[in-house]
């Protein structure tokens, strides 16, 4: 599924923009369950190979707290995520080195 960038889109197209915001807020949420602290939809990135997902949260910033490796939080994320969090949108979740991947339904 090819993701468009607000940049895609006139500014006044606030139909989709609302849309896309939604499911960003929604994926959002669900990390900030499975981390245990608030995760900003800003926070949410475009992986660089399609293949990867549609969105991926970068776990540098747990790095520290955690005292674990990114990658290692990203295999931790994914395994609680994909045992608890149920969101009808998200097809798969997975993590790829420092990175927890989202897959969206089509």
């Amino acid at each position: 599924m090819k993701i468009p960038r607000r940049s895609d889109f006139p500014r006044n197209d606030t139909t989709y923009m609302t849309s896309w915001d939604k499911i960003l807020q929604d994926v959002a949420v669900a990390i900030s369950h499975a981390v245990g602290v608030d995760v900003a939809p800003d926070q949410l990135e475009k992986p660089p190979k399609e293949e990867l997902g549609d969105l991926a949260y970068p776990c540098f910033a747990l790095a520290k707290e955690w005292k674990k490796s990114p990658g290692e939080i990203a295999l931790a994320l994914a395994g609680k995520m994909n045992a608890t969090e149920k969101i009808p949108l998200i097809e798969k979740i997975g993590a790829e080195g420092p990175y927890l991947n989202i897959t969206l339904k089509a």
